[in-house]
């Protein structure tokens, strides 16, 4: 928790005069009304420097939201009436933190800064959009649903950025938060530093570990090191390192299924190295070697379920009592995003995948497309990176930890003549919420903001993130 200095306040300063409205933050859009905390009481919050982050940065305040409301108001793009570009707007509120609705209307590339790392053909205008091509080629895209951002994803993301706004920067990542270099590179931007190694964060710094899991010895050195560490693994890599402990505890053999030097697998087998044995192909199944021990079949989340099954259908055949865990290891969302393809590749001229090149998933899709016939697979991390020939049916997806801006930008490029056709194969309505430590941690920061605004305790609410999308988190950053 930072207690920040009043000059953040004095670059944001509110015209709350020039307004004749005391104690308002207004709205560009609405009506402007008073609130029922005055002046005083916001001028001596300020003036205390009580402000635990920069929630009172570059903001303006939905006009149907009191600044002492329990409810989260929302911020809007445009320019305020502090006279700030709102598109930088940080937490909304003070009294009850929330995530913001930043939009989901903001052009490519928008505040993502979205750059590609491709060779291939800028299609951007001289103001820096992505153009379509003047006369499209593409008759209709079929959209996978669902695509994107999976829950897990969600939640690391939303935490990060909470984390960001919490803390003077730099705040630091073990490992990238997820495998989306347009993700990684807006935090950067936002004072985030991505390391691959605990020792080279310094003493005293908050530390948040990625979503793909992290070794117990990194953790152990992260909280050794770090003043506050938030572990953001997802809970279904949480599931198979319980699995590895637990199988390894009572001395059986594991055979894993994993890719090489992906991080959610290093993290995994060094739960139990003595005991776990990564495979990757049906012929390092055949060069394991016999065991005395009772053996198990664990496997990394993001797996392609053809990479899998092929694989466990062998250790199956080398090992007759293998263990597998009653429900699979790999993630509902992979298999879900995995499925919506299927449903419309032999529909497809061409099929595009959105998602970066060391994303597990991601790969496992355009990959997947090949298999299904699609002679044209383009794995790209926006319409920068496609070709300016493509024509007919095009199929689209997204990997787990890509952006749904990138999507319509991508969408925007093609201009299918017939529109876009999406493909519903499965509702997703899973939800992680943040980890319990940060969730403590922003239930004090509303505590002390109540306290300094002359509110009452212990009528706050409780984080409600649920329904405010990541996409739109990483925007309003």
């Amino acid at each position: 928790m930072v207690v920040t200095g009043a000059d953040l306040i004095e670059d944001g300063r509110l015209d709350l005069e020039a307004e004749r409205f005391p104690g308002r933050l207004v709205h560009v859009d609405d009506p402007p009304h008073p609130a029922p905390v005055d002046f005083q009481f916001e001028r001596r919050f300020i003036d205390q420097q009580l402000i635990a982050d920069h929630v009172a940065r570059l903001l303006t305040v939905d006009g149907a939201q009191d600044i002492t409301d329990n409810d989260p108001g929302v911020g809007r793009r445009g320019i305020g009436s502090n006279g700030y570009d709102k598109r930088q707007t940080h937490l909304l509120r003070i009294v009850a933190p929330a995530l913001i609705d930043a939009g989901a209307d903001q052009p490519w590339p928008g505040s993502l800064g979205m750059v590609s790392d491709s060779t291939s053909t800028d299609h951007r205008t001289q103001d820096g959009d992505v153009a379509p091509a003047a006369v499209s080629s593409v008759d209709k895209v079929l959209l996978c649903s669902p695509r994107g951002f999976c829950a897990g994803v969600e939640m690391a993301i939303k935490a990060l950025a909470w984390m960001v706004r919490a803390f003077e920067p730099p705040v630091y990542c073990y490992h990238e938060i997820v495998h989306n270099k347009l993700v990684v590179d807006r935090f950067r931007e936002n004072g985030v530093v991505f390391v691959d190694d605990i020792d080279d964060v310094p003493s005293g710094r908050p530390i948040m570990l990625s979503a793909h899991g992290s070794a117990p010895d990194v953790v152990a050195a992260a909280r050794d090191r770090g003043s506050y560490v938030v572990d953001a693994v997802c809970p279904l890599v949480t599931k198979v390192h319980h699995e590895v402990k637990v199988r390894a505890g009572k001395g059986y053999q594991i055979v894993y299924i994993g890719h090489e030097g992906h991080e959610e697998a290093v993290g995994t087998m060094a739960v139990a190295p003595d005991a776990i044995h990564r495979v990757e192909s049906v012929d390092d199944v055949a060069a394991l070697p016999d065991f005395d021990q009772p053996t198990a079949l664990l496997a990394q989340t993001t797996l392609s379920h053809r990479d899998w099954a092929d694989v466990a259908e062998a250790a199956a055949a080398r090992y007759p009592d293998l263990f597998t865990p009653s429900r699979s290891d790999l993630c509902f969302a992979t298999t879900n995003r995995q499925s919506a393809l299927m449903a419309v590749a032999d529909r497809c001229d061409a099929f595009v995948v959105i998602g970066s090149a060391n994303s597990s998933n991601t790969n496992a899709l355009a990959k997947l497309a090949r298999e299904a016939g699609c002679e044209r697979v383009f794995r790209v991390n926006g319409p920068d990176e496609l070709p300016a020939d493509l024509s007919g049916t095009v199929g689209l997806s997204a990997g787990a930890s890509a952006p749904e801006d990138v999507v319509q930008a991508v969408i925007d490029f093609l201009a299918p003549n017939e529109g876009v056709e999406e493909v519903r194969i499965t509702d997703e309505d899973e939800y992680f919420p943040p980890p319990r430590n940060l969730r403590e941690l922003l239930s004090a920061i509303d505590v002390v903001a109540t306290l300094a605004a002359g509110g009452p305790v212990g009528t706050q609410t409780q984080l409600q993130d649920r329904h405010v999308d990541a996409s739109d988190v990483l925007t309003g950053l």
